[in-house]
């Protein structure tokens, strides 16, 4: 049976270049045989993992939050379900985001291993320097 490593792909709404994501995503994903995607949803990162997951073949699993009934804390109600479902992760950041900030704090908090790549910078970083 294949071993499915489930992978959070997360992100700012703002990132919006398609090609730096397939590069970037095509290198961190070399090393895994294969891999589903577990995602919020929203525009930016998470709505090019959906393009590149069709591309390539990939599942995704796909967490929205309930604005209705959680109102504000929904966001990150959303992203404590996407790292209590994924193995390992990839973040897309802008250096500011504070909801994807807030993602990091949370894969760190349960031991999930992360990739955070600053899009603008075009380079992974270390978000705790």
């Amino acid at each position: 049976m294949e071993n499915i490593t489930k992978v959070a792909v997360v992100g700012s709404r703002g990132f919006e270049d398609y090609v730096l994501f397939k590069t970037v995503m095509d290198k961190f994903l070399a090393d895994f045989e294969s891999v589903a995607f577990v995602s919020g949803g929203a525009s930016g990162a998470d709505s090019l993992a959906e393009r590149y997951a069709k591309e390539h073949g990939i599942e995704v699993i796909v967490f929205k939050p309930e604005w209705k009934r959680y109102g504000k804390r929904a966001g990150y109600m959303r992203n404590a379900q996407i790292w209590k479902e994924a193995d390992v992760g990839i973040a897309f950041w802008d250096g500011e985001s504070k909801g994807t900030r807030h993602s990091f704090k949370l894969a760190k908090k349960m031991s999930k291993e992360l990739r955070v790549f600053d899009y603008l910078k075009r380079m992974f970083i270390d978000p705790d320097a």
